[in-house]
């Protein structure tokens, strides 16, 4: 009797072993890097397009912007160096749980880092996928995925495509700089800042110096509704930034909420920069 019972635990012991060989190979045979989401919310969902011989940017993230709603943000620019259009839509924070669910139903988790083909497309384009989950993160692009992908990736463009119809656009930058080519404009001799970015969550600043020697810029900054006369944000950074003489740079503020439609103006130092909002 107690011989049969030690038989049956090596037995299990045996199958336990063989189990956990048999998932390796597989997780091997996959070729990605596992990443356990158990128990995890997604928080972020983001497809890129880029590259190709123009240039250009594509992008959709998907990202819970309060209890009740999420933020779907398409950015796009047709050519290298110009300046992103940037759309955005509120959307039922149920988004979120329609794009897990399509994660979890093919293991995606098993697609992290993983390489889909050998084929190599010169000046073709890249398509990236991200997820962040409460604690972890995955990731995979390639130039081309076969159709045993591609097909259930298309799953993720009929879940945003449906909250898309249901939907209008936020509020946005008035942008009245079209021209990303501003080079010209530092011979001018004069210093020049414009706000050229604008999303839900930051700000871009344009920083022109055509003068003949550096500025410092401060990163302490406070945004202004004009229409109230009301600071809605501000942050005391001790921070400054170098723009060197006949140069441009960039800076980007993080925000702590979204901007209503209204005429505003941030405050670097003792530089102020209104911009507008509709």
């Amino acid at each position: 009797m107690f011989k049969n019972m030690r038989i049956n635990k090596w037995v299990i012991i045996i199958a336990v072993i063989l189990v956990l060989l048999i998932i390796g190979g597989i997780v091997f045979m996959i070729g990605g890097n596992y990443v356990s989401i158990r128990g995890q919310n997604l928080n972020k969902y983001c497809y890129s397009l880029s590259g190709g011989m123009s240039g250009g940017y594509y992008s959709k993230t998907i990202r819970r912007y309060d209890n009740a709603h999420a933020i779907i943000s398409i950015e796009k620019a047709d050519w290298h160096s110009q300046d992103p259009e940037i759309n955005e839509y509120l959307v039922d924070v149920s988004i979120m749980d329609e794009l897990e669910g399509i994660i979890r139903k093919y293991r995606m988790n098993f697609w992290n880092g993983k390489k889909f083909t050998n084929m190599f497309i010169a000046d073709g384009e890249s398509k990236g996928y991200s997820f962040s989950f409460d604690k972890d993160y995955i990731d995979f692009s390639s130039q081309y995925y076969p159709a045993r992908y591609s097909d259930k990736l298309y799953e993720f463009d009929e879940i945003i495509e449906k909250y898309l119809k249901n939907t209008k656009k936020l509020p946005g930058l008035v942008n009245t700089r079209k021209d990303s080519d501003i080079s010209y404009e530092l011979a001018e001799g004069e210093l020049e800042l414009y706000v050229y970015l604008y999303s839900s969550d930051y700000l871009g600043i344009r920083i022109l110096n055509g003068k003949d020697e550096q500025i410092e810029i401060s990163c302490s900054y406070k945004i202004i509704n004009t229409d109230k006369n009301e600071v809605i944000d501000e942050n005391d950074d001790k921070y400054t930034m170098t723009v060197y003489p006949k140069s441009q740079d960039e800076v980007s503020f993080s925000l702590k909420e979204r901007l209503d439609s209204g005429n505003y103006k941030i405050v670097l130092g003792e530089i102020e920069i209104p911009f507008e909002i509709r």
